[in-house]
């Protein structure tokens, strides 16, 4: 459990991010005022143990508003327009189908490693995540990259993606650690993904469902202790002994999903 000395430096750095005003996703981010005041003091410290502490939380610092700024995708979606044109090839929808497959073996959400041709450059991105939506697959993308710690964050597929209609829908489990300097754990969760596609085959929207609310997923990052909210998805083993494939609804479809307590 983060210290509350950690959460209020969380909330100050969130404060720092908003002042935070890229014009690109690549564009690098100025070293946070916080992180420049703990350099300073450190350079005039002697002791070479308070020294190295401080330059420690300011590293710390500057990751964590790197992190935080770039959880403002809403932002950067309205500042950063493509300027690509829609793409000419026409993609049948089972390529679509195809590429999408290919981004859940990659564990896009974790890495970020989202393949870009088979969306439509101005693709509208929207799920329980505050900092939606976002029309820009470019900056959806860059914000996934560090959302995550890589090596202990997973990305399950609960069925395969399948066509229903004009949409492709994917069903998944979530769990893992936050991209931040003393990476706190996430509360495992389910999420439904439906992708609309165009005439040419383009995702168009890009739209998202998940088992518990975004403030449950983040107070359990923050304050794990506290229990609130829904209880963490079971294994997929135990999601799909429950599955009822006749159910619509994210939380009949999965039934082992524990009500909130």
């Amino acid at each position: 459990m983060p210290s509350p000395g950690r959460i209020s430096l969380l909330a100050l750095l969130f404060q720092t991010s908003c002042a935070l005003a890229p014009q690109r996703p690549s564009t690098r981010l100025h070293a946070a005022p916080l992180a420049d005041q703990l350099e300073a003091k450190a350079e005039s410290l002697k002791c070479p143990f308070f020294r190295r502490r401080f330059l420690d939380a300011a590293d710390a610092a500057r990751q964590s508003t790197a992190w935080l700024a770039a959880r403002h995708k809403s932002i950067l979606g309205f500042m950063y327009t493509s300027t690509v044109e829609a793409p000419t090839h026409v993609w049948t929808r089972e390529e679509t189908l195809s590429a999408i497959k290919q981004d859940f073996m990659n564990r896009y959400y974790v890495t970020g490693r989202l393949s870009l041709d088979h969306y439509h450059p101005r693709c509208f991105f929207d799920s329980p995540d505050p900092d939606m939506p976002v029309r820009s697959p470019e900056v959806f993308a860059s914000a996934l990259k560090g959302l995550f710690d890589r090596r202990s964050s997973s990305l399950e597929l609960l069925e395969e993606p399948r066509l229903v209609g004009d949409d492709i829908v994917a069903e998944w489990r979530l769990a893992g650690r936050l991209g931040l300097p003393w990476k706190p754990s996430i509360k495992p969760f389910v999420g439904r993904t439906t992708f609309t596609l165009d005439e040419n085959g383009l995702v168009t929207r890009h739209v998202e469902e998940w088992s518990l609310p975004a403030w449950d997923a983040f107070l359990a990052a923050l304050v794990p202790s506290l229990h609130l909210g829904a209880a963490p998805a079971p294994s997929i083993s135990e999601l799909l002994a429950s599955r009822d494939t006749e159910a619509s609804s994210l939380r009949e479809r999965w039934p082992a999903l524990v009500p909130a307590r």
